[in-house]
């Protein structure tokens, strides 16, 4: 413990008070910057430790920070509000995982960035296809009709009473935070005690889609998700990689063939142009069967096959 920091040193400061989320309940902690006219210290993460104490990791990039200075505190807010729609797009997952699969569906770990989410929970089995896309589409119908994310304090002993899902094994002080989103035949969807942020709408979520889904222990499966930007970035990269599989295997069928010239017309829903294909095909492609390519417009490429 130190009374005070100079400019390129790292420390963890604690603060009298704080607008930084630190890490808890699965949702990572904020980032930003504090700072006053004199100094600048950038939070890289915000641990919590003895129970309530906030801890804001970081190194000072100018100046120099002493106990009882004044500080100006700035959270990273794209970040923060990425984080949001994640956590709120995690209990709606439970809430359709424990509608379409049974109450034995409770939470065994999380995580909750601003790149993604991850969900483990206990059931006994691989899930099916079929109930893995039709839990997606719970989760999207119930965003796509928004509705207002409320937030109520109130005691421990009355939100179990509501109905409300809380963490086996967490211990809870004598008020808590109960989170409630969501309408589906006419009901609450989710009814969750928490203590992390969440978005004040659903549409805010904006497209969902499970990604990943897999055992990790006994009786305990994990799913990985994706929202919004990210969601969209993973599918143009999957829409990529499928083009190319595509016409790597029709080149090397034309070779096979003693075929040395076809052309390949970019379909319309493939969000991309037949230049940005032509980029990938050379990134992942060196030394194959190709022996050059042209577009003949922006939607059609003739490749021409080594000899």
């Amino acid at each position: 413990i130190v009374d005070e920091i100079n400019a390129d040193e790292e420390g963890y400061l604690i603060l009298n008070q704080t607008v930084f989320y630190a890490e808890s309940g699965g949702q990572i902690g904020d980032v930003g910057e504090i700072s006053n006219s004199n100094s600048l210290f950038e939070v890289m993460n915000t641990q919590k430790i003895f129970g309530d104490l906030f801890v804001h990791f970081g190194k000072l990039s100018k100046g120099s920070l002493k106990v009882e200075d004044n500080m100006s505190l700035i959270i990273n807010k794209k970040r923060r509000e990425k984080i949001k729609a994640y956590h709120s797009a995690t209990h709606l997952l439970h809430a359709a995982l424990r509608e379409k699969l049974g109450k034995h569906v409770s939470q065994k770990g999380s995580y909750v960035g601003p790149d993604r989410l991850r969900f483990d929970f206990s059931h006994p089995n691989q899930i099916e296809k079929k109930d893995l896309i039709e839990i997606n589409q719970i989760v999207n119908e119930v965003v796509q009709e928004g509705g207002v994310v409320t937030t109520t304090i109130m005691t421990p002993d009355k939100a179990i009473k509501l109905g409300a899902m809380a963490l086996f094994g967490e211990k809870y002080g004598d008020e808590v935070r109960v989170v409630q989103m969501g309408k589906r035949d006419n009901k609450v969807f989710s009814l969750e005690l928490c203590g992390g942020t969440h978005v004040d709408n659903l549409s805010k979520i904006n497209k969902f889609e499970i990604i990943s889904e897999g055992s990790i222990a006994s009786g305990v499966i994990r799913i990985e998700a994706l929202r919004g930007e990210e969601l969209d970035i993973y599918q143009q990269e999957i829409n990529k990689r499928t083009h190319i599989w595509t016409v790597t295997t029709i080149a090397k069928e034309k070779a096979n063939a003693g075929i040395t010239r076809f052309y390949y017309p970019i379909p319309r829903d493939a969000d991309m142009s037949a230049y940005e294909l032509i980029d990938a095909i050379e990134d992942a492609t060196e030394n194959s069967v190709y022996g050059g390519y042209k577009c003949i417009s922006d939607g059609n490429i003739e490749f021409s096959i080594r000899s």
